[in-house]
């Protein structure tokens, strides 16, 4: 997807694993978007996926899963292995699950039911923490490599028609 066909696309890091501290690209530099409370903190790297577009008009967010956190403002290339779905009462939203393409960490993670059970449950169980103030939001189920593709390029193509 990134260039040629290829299978994988770019994600903007906007939140470091690790840190309670969320950031938006401005012109110059990063912004300060979000401070989480002092019980969470992003389980695994966050941001946005480049050049795509939901429905709903926002881009698509999800996690990168890598040993070593990268840096907010980082572009990194990702294989998608699959998505963790979530609804907020009639608003459906797909968070992706990546692993970088340069990492080698000798874990063969190629869709979403290579992960480990632990580290998707700590992944949902922080989106539903961080959405808890909505009474109409729930983690639903997953999808896996497949489908998760076809939603990226889905959401590509909505970019590119809308003419971002």
């Amino acid at each position: 997807m990134n260039g040629g066909g290829s299978e994988q696309v770019d994600i903007v890091v906007e939140a470091k694993s690790g840190s309670r501290h969320k950031y938006s690209s401005e012109e110059g530099g990063l912004k300060l978007e979000r401070i989480l409370p002092d019980s969470i903190v992003f389980p695994e790297d966050y941001g946005r996926l480049d050049k795509t577009m939901h429905e709903s008009g926002a881009p698509l967010e999800g996690f990168v899963l890598t040993e070593e956190p990268f840096e907010p403002g980082s572009y990194v290339s990702i294989n998608p292995i699959g998505a963790i779905r979530t609804r907020n009462g009639d608003l459906e939203k797909d968070i992706i699950i990546g692993v970088p393409v340069e990492e080698n960490t000798g874990k063969d993670r190629t869709d979403i039911k290579d992960l480990e059970e632990e580290l998707l449950i700590q992944l949902k169980v922080f989106i539903g923490e961080l959405h808890k103030e909505k009474s109409r939001f729930e983690v639903r189920d997953t999808i896996g490599s497949d489908k998760t593709k076809r939603l990226i390029n889905r959401c590509k193509k909505i970019y590119k028609r809308r003419g971002m």
